[in-house]
């Protein structure tokens, strides 16, 4: 419950604002949003360089933060206590007034008498309670918050700073912190994830209110500034958003907030001269942009292009004093990450390359704008209807080749990811917004032919989401998960429809269907698919396990035996080479339950990390039965061994540790080689045999690249055959045969141990073929062969094993060796 200090810390710098705001309501009073707004980007900023100084002397532990905050919580008392006593407030001029100091906080609004209102209240109020309930009552599990938004802030506990550690998985370092840092200091705090969801969920409250006062500020009244809101609200990925842990939403309140001082900047540029607060204001709001996510990069340029524009029309050659103060703030704000990044990669924005696919198109031109801005509004436009989607999806393509363009072109297109229009608003990471995407061009449109009288700031403003828009259709690759990275910018439509909807001739209608569709667009989000609240199985009748693998069930049981296996073999030090996959499950599970948990490899300040005892690889079932570790920095003079069975995964721990747990025998169904053709990935889904991780031949052959250790060895298979082939199975050793046996049609399981002579050594390589003659066509699920294990090992464990992998098979009366060799005998490593 020590999270709670955040939050004390967080209403008493409302307070203290409120106590000497300008940002007053027409009775005088301190606008609560405003002040809610003004407190959150102080907070936040104070978080980030709090965390900056004491990463700097790797300060970041239990009692140096709870001291921080002690601190912080105790100064803020004394600023608020300090206003009452003085009794002193300030008015719009400046002259301080005792009368206007004494007037409370006011409320947005006074409570609606319309129905329309009501109805939008009510509605919104059941977004944000929903939201809120999966936030508290349900685990962080998307992917990308389990494989990296979390992971990395237990290594900056671990080190006690934010330096750059050594990863597979490169966004846990490279991608700005700000999210993750908030985050961290609730789990210290907190001694665990369970505040993780929160600060997404109260960055959905504050865009709200944000948005809303854009809306006041453009001229809207009471209805369209709940308007404004619910159009926040009801945007489906925000929504989602709102109750996991990653940065997306909090990037959309930071950019609501600059687009809101942008705003009153072109409201009264003639107070651009004096308003020095305000500089800082924008300074450290465009820094909390930068920090928060990468494509804060690109959002931030339409708000700070106006500012620059009204600051140089205003003030002209003076402008140079404000355009210096706000960069340099929100330089300093970041320059710390970006730092770290130039130091470790050689550019501050890191290295796309590390994801494996670069991010950014690779070719700037009209035709890719056309290209990416036509995906990026035809993955919001699909229905539950798949004929219409697939309509839908075929006039974009249609148009590409009017247009010469081709709409899955690897230079524009991320991950060789086919374009597609779909329909997944339970999904958070491809809920789209149709409503929203149609207002984003549609309103501006119906605007100039219905000739509606805007403001030239109310124009203006339209500019700032499309203009979004346009750079993110410029700069990013299309991707299908794109409807949550343009959240930020949906965000800034809804104070957009606030103005323009009310302005038709009949405002009552308009704004009712405007909000109807909307609510029409976001109702199915409410039933998320990975953390439900209306079904039958929902979060809380799911345990943590369940629900914290709902988007990747059919990992759970490797996890959880990957914890098990650990737990036996007790390590001092693991090192994760899982890249994109989950790892915070097992580190959270060894913190909470381990009196000593061990060493998360990677850290490199102020002291490296011990060389690892154990490793853990995705590997997909390719593995060798050992592995040598090797790394520039760290040497382990034992051999590592592949053991258990956590297959997709696969542990490797040192010899001393296997045996002083006694698991020397225990090694993994799928084992032995370090190179494969002809086989799928691990399959982990229910099959004949249940459970059972399996792999299945997805070709006419099988060619296995493996080192031998040892003269003898040994063929162990198990595998059941579906469909007719009429023809044996050959396999083939050095060419050379080694084994011919029909193969039956009954799909029962059957056991083989075929002992063989090898030539040995290190780098020596040696090819094993599964051959299955015939028309030569790919196998497929009608005709295939299933392995549920597979295994290249030494004679010597036959013999010896005594686990239930390892017990002894009837070998099969065809199973003869064709052919013997004998080579100079090595004793396995």
């Amino acid at each position: 419950m020590l999270g709670l200090i955040c939050i004390i810390a967080f209403s008493l710098l409302v307070k203290a604002i409120g106590q000497r705001s300008i940002a007053r309501d027409a009775e005088g009073h301190p606008s609560l949003r405003a002040c809610l707004v003004d407190a959150a980007l102080l907070w936040a900023t104070w978080v980030l360089l709090l965390t900056e100084l004491l990463s700097l002397a790797h300060l970041l532990q239990f009692a140096a933060v709870l001291t921080a905050w002690i601190a912080t919580c105790g100064v803020l008392i004394f600023l608020v206590r300090r206003g009452f006593d003085s009794g002193v407030g300030s008015d719009r001029s400046g002259k301080h007034s005792a009368e206007i100091h004494a007037k409370p906080l006011s409320f947005p609004m006074g409570l609606p008498r319309d129905a329309l209102s009501i109805g939008i209240i009510a509605a919104s109020l059941i977004f944000i309670a929903v939201a809120g309930i999966m936030a508290v009552f349900s685990p962080p599990n998307d992917p990308d918050t389990l494989s990296y938004h979390l992971s990395r802030q237990i290594y900056w506990l671990q080190q006690g700073s934010l330096d750059h550690f050594r990863t597979s998985n490169d966004r846990q370092i490279m991608m700005p912190p700000l999210a993750e840092i908030i985050g961290m200091h609730f789990m210290l705090l907190s001694g665990g994830d369970g505040w993780a969801n929160l600060p997404q969920w109260f960055a959905y409250l504050l865009a709200g209110s944000c948005a809303s006062l854009i809306a006041r500020d453009l001229g809207a009244g009471r209805r369209g500034q709940l308007l404004a809101a619910f159009f926040v609200f009801t945007i489906p990925t925000a929504f989602h958003q709102a109750s996991n842990a990653k940065n997306d939403l909090i990037l959309g309140f930071f950019l609501l907030a600059l687009s809101w001082r942008t705003i009153n900047f072109a409201r009264r540029p003639e107070t651009l001269g004096t308003s020095k607060w305000q500089w800082t204001l924008v300074g450290l709001n465009l820094g909390l942009v930068w920090m928060t996510k990468g494509t804060g990069l690109l959002y931030g340029v339409p708000p700070m292009l106006w500012i620059g524009v009204i600051l140089l029309k205003q003030m002209r050659v003076r402008a140079c004093k404000p355009i210096t103060v706000i960069t340099l703030l929100a330089l300093l704000m970041s320059i710390s990450h970006y730092h770290r990044n130039y130091a470790w990669y050689g550019s501050p924005f890191g290295n796309s390359d590390k994801e494996g696919y670069d991010l950014v198109n690779e070719t700037v031109s009209p035709g890719a704008l056309v290209s990416n801005a036509l995906r990026n509004v035809a993955i919001h436009l699909g229905t539950p209807i798949a004929e219409l989607n697939e309509m839908t999806e075929n006039t974009v393509r249609r148009m590409h080749a009017t247009l010469g363009l081709d709409p899955d072109d690897p230079a524009t297109t991320y991950w060789e990811e086919a374009f597609e229009v779909f329909y997944y608003p339970r999904v958070e990471t491809r809920a789209s917004a149709p409503i929203h995407v149609l207002m984003l061009f549609g309103l501006p449109l119906a605007a100039l032919l219905f000739r509606l009288k805007l403001s030239r700031i109310q124009w203006g403003y339209c500019f700032l989401p499309l203009g979004c828009f346009l750079l993110f259709s410029v700069v990013v690759k299309w991707q299908p998960w794109h409807p949550r990275l343009q959240l930020p910018f949906l965000c800034l439509v809804a104070p957009l429809a606030a103005i323009v909807l009310p302005r038709f001739k009949r405002p009552r209608l308009t704004c009712l269907v405007g909000a109807g569709l909307a609510l029409i667009a976001a109702v199915p989000a409410l039933a998320s698919k990975t953390r439900p609240v209306f079904h039958p199985k929902n979060i809380f009748n799911q345990n943590r396990v369940e629900t914290l693998f709902a988007s990747q069930a059919h990992l759970r049981n490797a996890h959880l035996e990957m914890y098990d296996l650990i737990e036996k073999l007790r390590p001092s030090c693991i090192r994760f080479l899982l890249q994109w996959d989950f790892q915070y499950f097992l580190q959270r599970k060894l913190l909470d339950r381990w009196d000593q948990p061990p060493h998360f490899w990677g850290q490199v300040r102020p002291f490296r990390s011990p060389p690892p005892d154990m490793i853990v690889i995705l590997s997909g079932g390719l593995s060798e039965l050992y592995l040598k570790y090797e790394d520039a920095f760290d040497y382990v003079e034992e051999w590592f061994q592949a053991v258990g069975e956590t297959a997709p995964y696969t542990i490797y721990a040192t010899g001393s540790l296997i045996r002083n747990a006694g698991l020397a025998n225990e090694i993994p169904q799928f084992v032995g080689w370090h190179e494969e053709s002809g086989l799928q990935n691990v399959n982990v889904y229910p099959v004949l045999y249940g459970k059972a991780p399996y792999r299945q031949a997805s070709g006419a052959a099988t060619d296995l690249t493996f080192r031998a250790h040892s003269s003898a060895m040994l063929l162990r298979v198990s595998y059941f055959v579906r469909g007719r082939f009429g023809h044996p199975m050959i396999i083939l050793f050095n060419e050379k045969e080694l084994l011919r046996m029909p193969l039956p049609d009954d799909e029962v399981e059957r056991r083989l141990a075929l002992p063989f002579n090898a030539r040995i050594g290190d780098n020596q390589l040696e090819q094993l073929s599964f051959i299955y003659p015939g028309d030569g066509s790919a196998l497929d699920g009608s005709r295939s062969v299933f392995f549920t294990r597979l295994q290249i090992v030494e004679a010597s464990r036959l013999a010896s094993s005594s686990s239930k992998q390892s017990q002894v098979e009837t070998e099969l009366s065809e199973a003869k060796p064709s052919h013997s060799e004998e080579y100079p005998t090595m004793s396995k490593p």
